[in-house]
C-alpha cells in the first residue's frame, strides 16, 4: 500500500466524526496475509477485498474482508466471518469494523506513522449480536535494505467481557524475495491472555500488487495444540 496526499481537510473532520462510532466490540485483523497492519491505505476511489478460511483445532471459519478508501489518507474496512456450524460453543458470526488513518505528513526519515480504530459485534447462538471490546493502534512501516520491510503496530484493547484495558503489541518483518513473492514472520501479543502468537506465511501475486494467494500457519507460544492455518486470496486496486 502507498501513502498519497488527503484531497481536503474534510477527510480529517470525516475521520473525526466516524471514530468514535467504530470503538465498539471486538476487534478485527488486519490486511491479508499479515495480521499486523501497515501504514497505507487503499487510496482514494480505490477499494480491495481479501477472503481466507482458518483451521485450528478448536476453529474452522470463512471471513471475507473489504476496505475503501475515502480519499487518499483515511481507509474503511469491514469483516465478516462465520464459523463452521457446530465448530464454536455459543457463537454464530461476527461482524467487524476498522477506521485507518495515515496521513503522509506523519513520518520521522524513513519511518511512516498512521492510525487505526477498530471494533464490532458477535451473534450468539443463543440470542441477537452482542458487543465485545474496542481498541486502537498506533502504526509504523519502514522500508529496510535487500527488499525486508518493518511493521509495528502499539496500542490498547478494550476487553468488554473482563472490563479491563490491555497492551497490544505486534511486529512484522516481510522479505520480497522476487516481484512475484512475499514471505513474513511475526509476533502478536495481548498483555494478560497468555503467550504470544507466532505466525509465518507467504503470498504469491498471480497478477502484480492486484491478485494474490496466500497461506499461512502460527501457533502460540507455549500452548500445544494451538497451531492455526489459513489459506486466502486478496483481490486489490478496484476502482469506484
Amino acid at each position: 500500500m502507498r501513502c498519497s496526499l488527503p484531497d481536503s481537510s474534510r477527510l480529517s473532520r470525516l475521520c473525526l466524526v466516524l471514530l468514535p462510532s467504530v470503538l465498539w466490540a471486538l476487534p478485527v485483523q488486519a490486511g491479508r496475509p499479515l495480521g499486523t497492519d501497515d501504514a497505507g491505505t487503499a487510496g482514494a476511489r480505490t477499494c480491495q477485498v481479501e477472503t481466507w478460511f482458518e483451521s485450528s483445532q478448536d476453529l474452522r471459519a470463512w471471513t471475507v474482508s473489504p476496505a475503501c478508501g475515502l480519499g487518499d489518507a483515511v481507509e474503511l474496512g469491514l469483516e465478516f466471518s462465520r464459523p463452521s456450524p457446530g465448530v464454536v460453543a455459543g457463537e454464530r458470526h461476527s461482524l467487524g469494523v476498522a477506521l485507518k488513518w495515515v496521513d503522509p505528513g506523519w513520518k520521522l526519515g524513513e519511518v511512516q506513522f498512521g492510525l487505526k480504530a477498530h471494533g464490532g459485534t458477535a451473534r450468539q447462538l443463543a440470542g441477537g449480536w452482542a458487543a465485545g471490546g474496542r481498541g486502537l493502534l498506533g502504526l509504523a512501516s519502514i522500508g529496510l535494505p535487500q527488499q525486508f520491510t518493518l511493521h509495528v503496530n502499539l496500542g490498547d484493547e478494550y476487553d468488554r467481557d473482563a472490563r479491563r484495558h490491555r497492551a497490544v503489541a505486534q511486529a512484522a518483518l516481510a522479505w520480497q524475495p522476487a516481484p512475484a513473492w512475499l514471505l513474513f514472520g511475526e509476533a502478536q501479543a495481548v498483555r494478560g491472555t497468555g503467550g504470544a502468537q507466532q505466525t509465518l506465511g507467504l503470498r504469491h501475486w498471480l497478477l502484480a500488487d492486484t491478485l494474490g494467494l496466500d497461506v499461512t500457519g502460527g501457533r502460540t507460544a507455549g500452548a500445544p495444540g494451538s497451531t492455526v492455518w489459513t489459506v486466502g486470496m486478496g483481490w486489490y486496486g478496484i476502482g469506484y
